[in-house]
């Protein structure tokens, strides 16, 4: 079952319908209610394919899948649960954290762990990519609000657990990081999720624009021969003749110019995504903290056991939000990923983007620069 009828499964089924996914199509039998907002029979077959009777076809462009996501945002955009019958038992001890992570600067010295209630923040969002064709999906990302970490998203995991809507926990909820930075980061992770899910996407347009700009300058390459040959020729001897042959010509170039910005701005991609709902997950978790040595004084790096995942979560990168597990320690003191550090190409100092985007030597941190780390 692709991803699309999920989306539709879940939706229809909390809401009171039967839905069965048989032979490639989605069945339901929906509440009256529902099937009158939806403006739908209450038997329902939903396919991605030619309709039949009875049957709707459900794609990402189509009015049906507007109308579901409209009934999600009407029950509540933004929801919260606490996942009360999760256990984090994991002793989490200096060879997990070896194992896991990456220093490359400093020395790890020791670890302490504390059980809590985790924030975690599920955003789920839809995007299109508009170019000679459309490409639509859905994207969901997780974020640790305490931590900022993308963990991507355990939805599977979920369903075995009992969600409250209030916790009668005794242990401690830390306070997550302000709801933008959150924000901010969930919309890096869908960027990357959306980079990849397209990649397929825009190899194949990439390859019809090669084909049809090669198409464009033969034909008028063409063109321009057989001109250039009637000015050499015979009949072209006459001076006013030649001027007029070298005024097609000229117009010919200009026109074939004309034509490939038309072709290039028909294969100019747009990526386009919006956030239909959220979640607030509490969820009972080890918060780790590692003590790594840098020079003579001790960094204090949080991460997070995730029971779900039943696995030690990266950390953030404190410049580009990128998640990472080979940690590099600044001389501000700055946790900052591979990429956001090193030796500038420019002048051979050292640097960290996340104490100055721009290199040492006064110059920004290039894309070529960056290439060159």
């Amino acid at each position: 079952m692709h991803e699309l009828f999920e989306f539709a499964e879940k939706t229809l089924a909390r809401r009171g319908a039967l839905v069965d996914f048989e032979d490639g199509k989605l069945k339901a039998v929906i509440p009256k209610d529902v099937a009158s907002a939806l403006e739908i029979s209450e038997y329902t077959t939903f396919t991605d394919d030619e309709p039949g009777q009875n049957e709707i076809m459900l794609t990402y462009s189509s009015d049906i899948m507007e109308k579901l996501v409209e009934i999600t945002r009407s029950s509540g955009k933004i929801s919260r649960f606490f996942l009360s019958d999760i256990e984090a038992k994991k002793e989490v001890t200096l060879h997990d954290i070896k194992r896991c992570f990456e220093f490359i600067n400093s020395k790890v010295v020791s670890v302490e762990t504390e059980k809590i209630i985790a924030p975690y923040f599920v955003f789920n969002f839809k995007y299109s990519m508009v170019s000679d064709e459309r490409k639509d999906g859905i994207a969901s990302v997780t974020v640790n609000g305490h931590t900022l970490a993308g963990i991507g998203t355990f939805d599977e995991g979920l369903l075995h657990f009992r969600q409250d809507e209030t916790s009668d926990s005794s242990l401690p909820l830390p306070d997550p990081k302000p709801i933008g930075e959150i924000y901010n980061k969930a919309c890096f992770e869908v960027k990357q999720i959306v980079q990849n899910e397209t990649e397929h996407f825009k190899t194949i347009l990439s390859r019809r624009l090669e084909r049809d700009i090669k198409r464009l300058e033969e034909y008028y390459h063409n063109l321009i021969n057989e001109l250039g040959k009637r000015k050499r020729g015979r009949k072209s001897s006459i001076e006013e003749i030649r001027e007029d042959l070298q005024k097609k010509e000229d117009a010919v170039r200009t026109e074939f110019e004309l034509k490939r910005n038309d072709i290039l701005k028909k294969y100019d991609t747009k990526i386009n995504f919006s956030l239909f709902s959220a979640a607030r997950l509490s969820i009972p978790s080890i918060l780790t903290k590692i003590k790594a040595q840098y020079k003579k004084e001790t960094i204090i790096i949080p991460t997070v056991w995730n029971p779900l995942a039943k696995d030690l979560e990266p950390v953030s990168c404190r410049h580009c939000k990128a998640d990472t597990k080979s940690i590099f320690i600044c001389q501000n003191k700055h946790i900052v990923c591979e990429k956001c550090h090193g030796t500038c190409p420019e002048c051979g100092k050292k640097y960290c983007l996340a104490c100055n985007p721009q290199l040492p030597c006064g110059h920004k941190a290039s894309a070529d620069a960056m290439e060159q780390l």
